[in-house]
C-alpha cells in the first residue's frame, strides 16, 4: 500500500491549498525537466537549449472530437463538436473557432489550472481544489449525482449537497472520471462496466467513489491518467497502480485479465516498475515517464502506439519505448496519449511522435503510421495534449497548435473539413494566453 505523503485536508485552508495545488502542478513538471540526458546520438542530433522553458501540463486537452484550453487568467475556451454540452457554453451547437466556457448564469468559469477531456464530456480543476464538468453524462462521469447531460459547468459532488474538494490532480476516460485528493487518495466516477472506478464493483457511479485495495483506500497518490475503460495513478514513491479494462495487457500487471481494484503495474512478476515521475493513458495502452528521461509502454500495439517497432499484437508488461535503431528514447520531458497515437515533448522543446498517423495526428506531414518515435513538425513546445485522432501544441511564445483529424472542427482553425491537415496549424484562440504556472 502506498504511505500518504501530503497534508491532510482538514487542516488546509483556501488561500493554503491554492498554493499547494499550484506548487504540485509546478513540481510535476519540473520533474520532467530536471538534469534529463539528451536524447541518444544516434538518434537525435540537436541538443536540449538551456533556457528552454519548463513545460506547463494540463493547460490543454483533446477530447473525442473535442479540444479545451485553460488560459492563464484562468478562463477556458472550446471547441469541437458539441452533441452533449461538452463545449460548456449553454448549447449543443458545435463551433470551429475557440468559444469560452461559461457558467449557467451566464458568468465564465475563471480560476482554472487544468483541463481534461473524455469522449464527451469535460472537466477543470481549479486553484481552491474544486472541480468542474460538463457534457454527456450518461454514466454518471459529469459526478453531480445525476445521469443528465449539462451544457454548462456543474460541480463534481460526493452527495447533492457536498462538493469534492482539496483536488490536487483530474483527469478524463473515455466515459468516466478521476481525481486525487489532498490526503493522497483517489475518487472516481462514472462508467463501471470494466472496474475502471477502482470500488470492486461493475456499478456505475453518478458521485465520486473513493478507489480501494484489500479493503483499504488507495493513498500516496499525487497524479492520475485514464484510458478509454482503464486508470492509472503515480504514487509519491514512483510506483504506479492500474485497474479496469485489461483485454490488451494495458493495466501492466503482466496478465490480461480485468480488474475491479488497483494491481501494480510490474516490469516483470517480482519488480515493480519504478522511478516514474510521470504517466499517460491512451485508449487501450499506458505510457510511464521515468526519472532518467525514458518512457516505458505497455498494453495494445496494433498500430504502433507503444513505440518499439512492428508487433500487431498487445504487450503485457512495461517495456522501454525505442527509436528505430533499437536505443531506449532518452531526453522526455513529458508526455502524452490518447486513441491509438503518443507524443512526447523533448528537453529541446521539439515534439516526437508514434503510432496511428492515418488522420495526420502525428504531425510529420503524412498520414503514416509510426511504429517507432519520429520527429513531429514542431519546435519551442511547453505542451502537448492529444484527442482521439488529433493533437494540440502549446509553444513557448503563447501559439496554440493544432493537426489532425478535423471533421467536426476540433482543430480550432474556423472550420470543419475532411481535408488532411497533418501538420501543426495556428488555432483562432486569440492574445497569448499561457505563462509558466
Amino acid at each position: 500500500m502506498l504511505r500518504s505523503m501530503v497534508p491532510s485536508e482538514r487542516s488546509l485552508k483556501p488561500a493554503l491549498f491554492a498554493a499547494i495545488v499550484m506548487t504540485v502542478l509546478l513540481m510535476s513538471c519540473l520533474a520532467c525537466t530536471s538534469s534529463l540526458p539528451r536524447l541518444a546520438k544516434e538518434t537525435r542530433t540537436s541538443a536540449p537549449h538551456r533556457n528552454t522553458p519548463s513545460p506547463v501540463w494540463g493547460i490543454a486537452a483533446g477530447g473525442g472530437y473535442h479540444s479545451l484550453v485553460a488560459k492563464s487568467d484562468g478562463t477556458v475556451w472550446a471547441w469541437g463538436a458539441n452533441p452533449s454540452g461538452q463545449l460548456g457554453i449553454g448549447t449543443n451547437k458545435a463551433s470551429h473557432s475557440p468559444v469560452q466556457v461559461m457558467h449557467k448564469s451566464g458568468a465564465p468559469l475563471n480560476g482554472v489550472v487544468k483541463v481534461a477531456a473524455g469522449e464527451r464530456h469535460s472537466l477543470a480543476l481549479t486553484s481552491q481544489g474544486e472541480v468542474w464538468t460538463w457534457g454527456d453524462n450518461s454514466r454518471g462521469q459529469l459526478g453531480d449525482g445525476f445521469f443528465y447531460e449539462r451544457r454548462s459547468p456543474v460541480k463534481v459532488r460526493h452527495i447533492r449537497t457536498n462538493p469534492l474538494i482539496n483536488v490536487l490532480d483530474a483527469a478524463c476516460g473515455g466515459k468516466h472520471s478521476l481525481a486525487v485528493t489532498s490526503d493522497g487518495t483517489v475518487w472516481a466516477w462514472g462508467a463501471n462496466n470494466d472496474g475502471q472506478i477502482g470500488d470492486g464493483t461493475l456499478k456505475n457511479r453518478q458521485n465520486p467513489r473513493q478507489v480501494m485495495r484489500f479493503g483499504k483506500p488507495l493513498d500516496g497518490v499525487k497524479a492520475v491518467a485514464a484510458g478509454f475503460a482503464h486508470s492509472l495513478a503515480l504514487g509519491v514513491d514512483g510506483t504506479v497502480w492500474a485497474w479496469g479494462d485489461n483485454e490488451f495487457g494495458q493495466l501492466g500487471d503482466c496478465s490480461d485479465y480485468d480488474r475491479k481494484a488497483p494491481v501494480q503495474v510490474m516490469q516483470s512478476v517480482d519488480k515493480p516498475l519504478d522511478n516514474v515521475v510521470a504517466i499517460a493513458a491512451g485508449r487501450a495502452f499506458s505510457l510511464a515517464l521515468t526519472r532518467d528521461g525514458e518512457v516505458w509502454a505497455w498494453g495494445n500495439n496494433d498500430v504502433g502506439q507503444l513505440g518499439m517497432g512492428p508487433n500487431n499484437s498487445f504487450i503485457r508488461d512495461p517495456l522501454p519505448v525505442r527509436a528505430a535503431n533499437g536505443v531506449p528514447l532518452k531526453g522526455v520531458r513529458a508526455v502524452t496519449a490518447n486513441g491509438r497515437h503518443s507524443l512526447a515533448l523533448m528537453n529541446d522543446g521539439s515534439v516526437l511522435a508514434w503510432g496511428a498517423g492515418d488522420r495526420g495526428q502525428l504531425g510529420q506531414g503524412a498520414q503514416n503510421h509510426e511504429d517507432h518515435p519520429a520527429l513531429a513538425s514542431l519546435h519551442s513546445v511547453i505542451c502537448l495534449a492529444a484527442g482521439r485522432c488529433h493533437s494540440l501544441a502549446v509553444t513557448e511564445n503563447g501559439a496554440v497548435l493544432a493537426w489532425g483529424d478535423n471533421q467536426e472542427g476540433q482543430l480550432g482553425i474556423g472550420k470543419a473539413d475532411k481535408n488532411l491537415h497533418a501538420l501543426p496549424e495556428k488555432t483562432l484562440l486569440s492574445g497569448s494566453p499561457f505563462i509558466s504556472r
